[in-house]
Parts: structure tokens; C-alpha cells; sequence
């Protein structure tokens, strides 16, 4: 009716009305079927109604039914009776499975929700001292439950309103994932509108508190300091013996001991306490809120196995780095359980392990030398190995998904491990000076893909010098021993690589999500480092260096006289060593 009246105003006002109904004529369908004849006069398709059209449609009397409206209406009233039918057989089985599936689901939200409100009250209930990890069921493992970091430390370094907020994000959710899926089980909300706003507003008060918490401590990391101290010990030409004491946190980063030759008499150490801090200096600071102690009992060094943290220490992801100078012909013993702090090289000790315990060492110029052991050392086996035979080369080209090892050595090797599928895909030839390892891959930027680095190819390469290494690909790399006066490096891909080098003018160039940890010294550094690359070379020691960083690279250098940056917003470069900074527009 409001529509008729409608159009009549509409017809009246400007023949509005009239255009509409031509536009509508021409534009809708002609209703042929009893269907759309329903459709157009907004009534329900339902059998029902089909039988009222159908009747009105042929005149019928309510109270009479002519034979041509059985014939018309039978097929409806047929397929009415079928689904009744259907319905009585199927109905209880359909609801019986919605219902199974209803609790399932109801079940494994019940279930989800319980977990993790138990492992944040577990997880929070340790962290907070208020119990130990002995409380962890047994098929959780012992790994876990003998857990052992520094919590006091950690304690000390969150507000104690910081971790209830940080709990009550964490709690809200798993209580919430918990009471939808008990609702579900009794099909009924648990929800009231009090607890409910009352759940979402200390929720969000927490994420206010998180919110001004957390960059806060996120900054008071930003920085890396260091605070140095020196020991030394007299052995009266006595036979050096190195044991440990175990001093706890065994699950903490543990100290790294680089065991060094030098011309002296007495056995130096030196202790570089590392740490994290909001500037250099506070970051210094931090470093001293540990210990770690060295005592001598007449030639016996006993290393701490780990840190202590002094009381009300703060933790800043403290870690210790020694190096430890013994004379050129001293002899000594390194006991079994000191060799998990030794952070040498193979290289260094000619490749006796920590299946040569207790035996006889003498430090020479080369690195350590096993006076009573039989076995023929690592060199000499990679040398007895060597697959190719090739010599005179003092350049390196690697394409691949390796685990690569260069080491200096006067004797040239090559030995390539791994399944033979993979060795398979490696050529491997000589062109002039150069070395070159290459890959077969239709692709040329196959790293950029996901690749299995289980089935990576070991690369073990020896050789007197390097002065060119060209690494494209994905995995690791190792560098140990070099001392040349120019060394050009060249890094693509996405790898992890560790260099102890040394070398008077040192080119780097490195493009693609890696990371790049150089110790050693020389005397000129140049580096480009690009794409998410990250080059850590606050370990060597350079007088000048020019660094540019671009596009989310970061770069670390260590040097005493300049260095000159270039980068952009969203790249850094930072030093150490109070150098002179040039900084190019």
C-alpha cells in the first residue's frame, strides 16, 4: 500500500512516477513461473503458498478441489511427504552429529584454554620465585625441570607492577579461550556483562602499563659495553694444569677461553666482560654486576664454569670473553670438562679434541702441539683426504648450501662431506689462482627459497694463503688463521660466518640477511654492508676504516685512529676505540 501511494505522488509531482514504472517494465523480468510470481508479490516460497497461488491462480473455492489442482499441486504434495520422510529418518542422526561436533569443539577450545592458563601460571609462578622446577611433571623431561639461569638477576630487571601487568595480558586471554569453550560444553555463557567489562578493562589498563614498560626496556639493551681486567700467574716453570669448578647456571651462555702463544714468561689472563646498557657507559657498568673467578693452587688454574651475578645485579645480558697467553714452550694439561669453555680452532691445536683428555700440550708458535698423543691430528687426515689435488691457488669462489671450513695451512686440500645427492651437484675446478666451487641450481638466487641446510655439503679447504674469498649461498663459514697483507671478502646469500684473521688492508662486501662475526687485527678496514647483512667486528682491531650501511644493514668496528660512515635512516654503523668520525652527507 505505502509503495502504491508512493508512485501515485510520484506520477502526480513531474510524471516522476510514471518514468519509474516504464524504466522498471523494460528493466525487471516478466514473472512466468509460480515461484517468481510469489517472488514478486514478496511472499515466501513455502509449499504452503504454492498451493494458495495455485488454487487462487485457477479460481479453486477454499472449501472445494477441482482434479486439474490435484494433478498441478501432487508433484509438491509428493516431494512434501519425501522430505517429512527424510526428516523423521535423518533428523536425529544429523542432530546426534552436530552435537558430537559441538562438543569436540567445546572440548578442544576447554582444553587449549586450560593449558595455557596453566603454563602461564607455571611459567610466571617460577619466574617469580614462588616455586621451583621440580613442580613440572617427569614427561616434561629433566631438561626442563633442571633448568638453572640466573632468576634473581632476571628479577631485578622488571618491575615487579611490569611482570603482574605483563601476566594479566597474558592471563586474560587463556581465561577468556577457557569460558568459550566451557559455554559451548554447557550451552550456556559463563559471561556476565560485569565480569566481561570488568576482564576488558584491567586488560587494556595492562597493555597501557606494558605499552610504557617494555620500549623502556627494550632501550636499556640498545648499547654493548665492556670492562676489562688482567690476571697474571706464575707457574715457576712447572707444568700448567687447567681444571674447572662448576659454579652453577649451567643453562646460561657460558664464558668463551681463546688460549693464545706469546713471547713472555708468565701466564697472562685477560677478562672481557661484555654487556648491554642505554649508552656505552652504562652498558660498561652493567658488566661489572658479575664475577667470574680464576684461583691458582701452586701450577693448577681453576676457571669458574660459569658467572655469578653479585646481589641486586640487574640482568643485561651479560658474557665473558677471555683470552688466555701462555709462553711459547710452556707445557700444560687442559682437564676434560674446561674444553667446553675452549673457543680455539680446530687449527690451533692440529685438531686433537676432547677425545685427548689428560694429555701433555706445549704451546708453540703454531698452536698447541699434543706431545703423547698417537692418533694422526685433523690436518693430517684432511691431507690424506684431499679429493682433487689441485695447488697454487690463493683464491676461493663458492656457490652452494654449505658448511665451509678455510684454514691456513702449508699444505693445499680440498674435501667436500656430505649424501652424494649433493656432492653430486658440486663442480669443482681450477681457473688460474682461483678455486672455484660451484653449484648446480637452474636457479641463481636459490637461497632466496627455502633450502634444507640439513643435507648441506661440509667444505674443509687448506691452503697457505688467501687473498680472495667469494662465498654466494646459504649456510655457514669458517675462517681461521690467515695473516696477509690484503684480503678481499665478498658475501651473498643468506649464512652465518665466524672469521680470527689478519690482514693489513681488508676489503668486505656483504649483501643479504647474514651475519658476520671478525675477530683478529690489521691496520685498514673497508666494508659494505647491505640488505639485513650485520657485521660484528667490535673483536678486530684496525686504526682506520670507511663503513657504509644501506638498507637495514648494520655494521660493529673496533678502531683507534677514523672512521668514516655513510648510511641511511634505516641503517647504522657504530664504533668503538674514541676514533675520529667523518660522516658523508
Amino acid at each position: 500500500t505505502v509503495i502504491r501511494l508512493l508512485f501515485v505522488i510520484l506520477a502526480i509531482v513531474g510524471g516522476l512516477g510514471f518514468i519509474l514504472y516504464i524504466i522498471l517494465w523494460i528493466a525487471l523480468p516478466a514473472a512466468n513461473s509460480i515461484t517468481e510470481k510469489m517472488e514478486m508479490q514478496g511472499e515466501p516460497v513455502t509449499l504452503s503458498n504454492i498451493e494458495s497461488t495455485v488454487k487462487k491462480n485457477l479460481n479453486e473455492k477454499e472449501e472445494e478441489e477441482s482434479t486439474l489442482a490435484k494433478i498441478v499441486l501432487f508433484p509438491f504434495r509428493l516431494i512434501a511427504t519425501i522430505i517429512t520422510a527424510i526428516a523423521k529418518v535423518i533428523g536425529p542422526i544429523v542432530k546426534l552429529f552436530f552435537e558430537l561436533i559441538r562438543v569436540m569443539i567445546g572440548l578442544a577450545i576447554f582444553f587449549t584454554g586450560f593449558s595455557l592458563l596453566a603454563a602461564i601460571v607455571i611459567t610466571f609462578g617460577i619466574f617469580l620465585g614462588f616455586f621451583g622446577t621440580s613442580i613440572l611433571p617427569d614427561y616434561w623431561g629433566s631438561e626442563i625441570q633442571g633448568l638453572n639461569f640466573p632468576m634473581e638477576a632476571i628479577r631485578n630487571t622488571f618491575p615487579i607492577w611490569s611482570m603482574v601487568a605483563a601476566f594479566i595480558v597474558a592471563f586474560i586471554p587463556a581465561l577468556v579461550i577457557l569460558l568459550s569453550g566451557s559455554s559451548i560444553l554447557a550451552k550456556r555463557s559463563f559471561f556476565k556483562p560485569a565480569m566481561g567489562w570488568s576482564l576488558a578493562g584491567l586488560f587494556f589498563v595492562s597493555i597501557l602499563v606494558l605499552s610504557f614498560t617494555v620500549p623502556k626496556m627494550i632501550y636499556s639493551f640498545k648499547e654493548e659495553g665492556e670492562f676489562k681486567t688482567e690476571e697474571v700467574f706464575n707457574m715457576q716453570d712447572k707444568k700448567l694444569v687447567l681444571k674447572i669448578n662448576e659454579a652453577g647456571f649451567e643453562d646460561y651462555t657460558t664464558p668463551d677461553l681463546r688460549i693464545k702463544g706469546y713471547e713472555g714468561k708468565e701466564i697472562k689472563l685477560i677478562k672481557r666482560f661484555r654487556s648491554q646498557g642505554f649508552s656505552r657507559k652504562n652498558a660498561a657498568e652493567n658488566a661489572q654486576m658479575v664475577e667470574y673467578q680464576v684461583t691458582q693452587q701452586d701450577s693448577t688454574l681453576t676457571f669458574d664454569s660459569n658467572l655469578s651475578f653479585k646481589k641486586d645485579a640487574k640482568f643485561r645480558a651479560q658474557r665473558l670473553d677471555m683470552e688466555l697467553y701462555i709462553p711459547y714452550g710452556q707445557l700444560f694439561v687442559i682437564d676434560e670438562y674446561v674444553w667446553r669453555l675452549i673457543d680455539n680452532n680446530y687449527s690451533d691445536y692440529e685438531g686433537y679434541y676432547d677425545s685427548n683428555f689428560s694429555k701433555t700440550w706445549k704451546m708453540t708458535e703454531k698452536g698447541f702441539e699434543c706431545l703423547d698423543c698417537k692418533q694422526p691430528t685433523e690436518r693430517k687426515s684432511i691431507q690424506l683426504k684431499d679429493q682433487y689435488g689441485y695447488n697454487d691457488f690463493n683464491e676461493i669462489e663458492l656457490m652452494g648450501i654449505f658448511d665451509l671450513s678455510v684454514y691456513q695451512a702449508e699444505e693445499f686440500s680440498i674435501q667436500l662431506d656430505g649424501p652424494e645427492s649433493e656432492k653430486r651437484k658440486y663442480e669443482v675446478s681450477l681457473s688460474g689462482e682461483t678455486l672455484e666451487i660451484r653449484y648446480r641450481s637452474r636457479n641463481q638466487s636459490f637461497w632466496e627459497n627455502s633450502v634444507d641446510l640439513d643435507d648441506k655439503v661440509k667444505i674443509q679447504i687448506t691452503l697457505p694463503h688467501l687473498r680472495k674469498l667469494k662465498i654466494k649461498g646459504a649456510g655457514e663459514f669458517d675462517l681461521r688463521g690467515f695473516d696477509e697483507e690484503e684480503m678481499d671478502i665478498t658475501l651473498l646469500g643468506a649464512m652465518n660466518g665466524e672469521a680470527d684473521i689478519q690482514s693489513r688492508n681488508l676489503m668486505i662486501d656483504m649483501s643479504g640477511p647474514m651475519s658476520f662475526q671478525l675477530d683478529g687485527r690489521g691496520n685498514f678496514l673497508q666494508a659494505e654492508v647491505r640488505k639485513l647483512a650485520q657485521l660484528k667486528a667490535s673483536q678486530y682491531e684496525i686504526e682506520n676504516a670507511v663503513v657504509e650501511a644501506k638498507e637495514l644493514g648494520n655494521a660493529r668496528v673496533n678502531t683507534t685512529n677514523s672512521v668514516e660512515i655513510d648510511t641511511d635512516v634505516v641503517s647504522t654503523v657504530k664504533y668503538q676505540g674514541n676514533p675520529e668520525v667523518i660522516k658523508r652527507d
